[in-house]
């Protein structure tokens, strides 16, 4: 029974989230809120001239 539910919930697409997985939806989500995610140049720590 926790498999099933495990998959019902959480891994099948469900039409309330236009036929996305929960976790599919939630990362498309976060991207429409908080735009794709930038990534900043890493600059070297060193004090050293």
């Amino acid at each position: 029974l926790t498999k099933w539910l495990i998959e019902y919930n959480f891994n099948r697409p469900h039409q309330s989230l236009d036929y996305l997985t929960p976790i599919e939806y939630t990362e498309k989500e976060l991207i429409r809120i908080r735009g794709p995610s930038k990534v900043l140049p890493m600059w070297s720590a060193s004090t050293r001239a």
